[in-house]
């Protein structure tokens, strides 16, 4: 004998959920504290290079990094280690992608991103140009596409 409407369906739900708010609210927002992910920002002169695969990250000094290189669908990182030596490390990505994660890198050849600030000299004239570094015996080619935007930035 009792008449069920829209109306005291939707007044049933609201004074369920009204008063469950209590019990649930806190322990979620506790939870959430908790175990919820903290994004800690980087120390201002680091980057952070992020690949395709699980696990593919590197944290670097701005400074460290020399240059990199699109090999098929990886990328080949150079940079200096703790040792002032030259290392590379290989990742799953695009080099389009690297720039717009990195965008201080400035692309020199079509295969090649380069960081200004390590560039000792150019090499040779707009048709054989080569970039030698400050740091190691490593050093890429120059597209002539590029190479008066990148002497007008070392100047």
């Amino acid at each position: 004998g009792l008449d069920y409407t829209l109306a005291t369906y939707m007044r049933f739900l609201s004074v369920t959920v009204v008063c469950m708010l209590p019990v649930f609210v806190p322990p979620m927002l506790y939870l959430r504290q908790k175990f919820g992910e903290k994004v800690v920002p980087l120390p201002e002169n680091t980057v952070e290079l992020i690949g395709e695969n699980k696990n593919e990250i590197l944290r670097l000094q701005k400074d460290e990094l020399l240059f990199i290189k699109a090999v098929e669908n990886y990328i080949e990182i150079c940079f200096i280690d703790s040792n002032q030596k030259i290392v590379s490390k290989t990742f799953r990505q695009t080099l389009s992608n690297v720039c717009n994660q990195l965008p201080f890198l400035e692309k020199c050849h079509r295969s090649y991103l380069v960081n200004i600030d390590t560039i000792k000299e150019i090499i040779g004239n707009s048709q054989a140009a080569k970039i030698s570094f400050i740091v190691g015996e490593k050093e890429i080619p120059l597209s002539k596409t590029y190479y008066k935007h990148i002497k007008n930035r070392l100047v």
